[in-house]
């Protein structure tokens, strides 16, 4: 058996005419041979296996991330993190070595679960420890050996590819060219795999400026195309809203039925940034508690701690409330107070309110809060964008995780997609009218 190791190493061009302009003669000599490739070669839309026999071993990141296409900041796995942290543990004398075991775990975080990455900087962190006389490694350390590490990056990343970095973050997949395979091999973007294959930006190139500036110019140019396709399919719908929100005055109450939380919070920029809205205080009353009972005695509450601003009429959204309302069993506790106490909503709430609910939400307090909803001064039914439908659907449809395996947050937050997805196939039966 013959071993070439570091051929994964060599630039690109040389890569390039070595595995695909003489693939077939690296597989004539008569003995089993282990060739190191660059991952960019394996993602060259030439693509090596019509030129080689045999699958090749990709041996990608260790996952350290929860995985969510549609999430651009992924939060920590911990047991992939344990498993990174363990590659060093097996080596030194963890409290001998670290401080505390934040210090190795921050490493971990930022190595990506890319290994080499990892000893670099634990090298670093060793040597910036030594030379400042520390007799562990303590977490400005580990800052110092990470920002250097960081610096690396920048040096060599071309300014041009920060847009296309950005938008890894963001769909978690790099583009099939020549700039996208040089990020692979840079592992500006390292690629993980194992229901799915996905590739993300490496931790060290998301902290710095260039990438947090083009992230947010991608993140704003994502929000004015849904938010422009969303009021496109609702153009008569936002403009009786808009004449809805301009001319209430006092107590009104509007109900407003979005299914999706991402709709729902482009409503509510496109009604403040809106023209005709610039003299209106939008102000928004999250209530997520499963076991909110006393709406009213909470908003109240809070009435006094708005800083009001001159001479702008003031309107509160209330949203989340479909968490009390809930989506099966008669009479929530909340909708019996809601109707029990409509009468005292006048005097101690004397502004507009919007109800932004889901369907299902909305048809429930009809039926449960029946003289409550009868106060109202308009329904507006948004439809729900085909983009933000199909995300929801592909983000269920592509779970790596079954329901009955997910931790109770996690599990709720997936029975709650579905519903959300069925609303919009299926409406209630009994749908409210306005």
């Amino acid at each position: 058996m013959i071993i070439f190791d570091n051929l994964d190493r060599v630039p690109l061009t040389v890569a390039d005419h070595l595995f695909f302009e003489y693939a077939a003669q690296l597989q004539e000599l008569n003995c089993t041979i282990i060739y190191t490739v660059p991952i960019s070669v394996l993602c060259s839309p030439k693509n090596p296996f019509t030129q080689f026999d045999g699958n090749p071993h990709i041996v990608p990141m260790v996952n350290i991330y929860e995985f969510k296409r549609d999430v651009w900041h992924l939060n920590y796995n911990r047991e992939g993190l344990e498993a990174v942290a363990s590659l060093i543990e097996r080596r030194v004398d963890i409290d001998a070595v670290f401080e505390s075991r934040q210090e190795l775990l921050d490493l971990a975080k930022a190595s990506g679960g890319h290994v080499r990455q990892l000893m670099q900087m634990m090298r670093s962190a060793c040597q910036t420890a030594s030379t400042r006389k520390h007799s562990k490694i303590n977490a400005k350390d580990v800052i110092y050996a990470v920002k250097q590490q960081q610096f690396s990056f920048e040096r060599f990343i071309p300014e041009e590819h920060y847009p296309f970095l950005a938008q890894v973050c963001l769909t978690k997949n790099v583009s099939k060219d020549d700039i996208g395979q040089l990020m692979l091999f840079n592992t500006s973007v390292l690629e993980y795999n194992g229901d799915k294959r996905w590739n993300y930006p490496n931790p060290v190139v998301k902290q710095n400026e260039f990438f947090q500036a083009a992230l947010k110019s991608a993140l704003s140019n994502n929000l004015k195309i849904e938010r422009g396709q969303f009021l496109a399919v609702n153009q008569q719908t936002f403009a009786e809203l808009i004449t809805f929100v301009d001319f209430a005055e006092k107590f009104t109450i509007g109900f407003v039925e979005i299914n999706f939380p991402k709709d729902r919070e482009i409503l509510i920029e496109a009604l403040k940034s809106h023209p005709e809205c610039q003299d209106i205080q939008f102000v928004t009353l999250d209530f997520p508690d499963s076991n909110l009972r006393f709406l009213k005695d909470e908003i109240v509450k809070i009435l006094p701690t708005i800083q009001r601003e001159t001479s702008k009429k003031l309107v509160l959204i209330v949203r989340k409330l479909e968490n009390s309302i809930g989506v099966f069993g008669d009479y929530p506790p909340v909708l019996q107070d809601l109707n029990f106490v409509r009468d005292t909503y006048k005097k101690t709430l004397p502004h507009p309110i919007l109800f932004i609910l889901p369907d299902y939400a909305l048809t429930r307090l009809a039926k449960f809060a029946p003289d409550f909803w009868a106060w109202r001064s308009g329904v507006f039914r948004f439809k729900t964008n085909q983009f933000t439908r199909e995300d929801a659907l592909a983000q269920t449809l592509n779970s790596e995780q079954a329901i009955d395996t997910l931790e109770k947050p996690e599990k709720q937050e997936r029975i709650d997609l579905l519903h959300r997805l069925l609303m919009e196939y299926k409406p209630t039966g009994n749908r409210v009218t306005g």
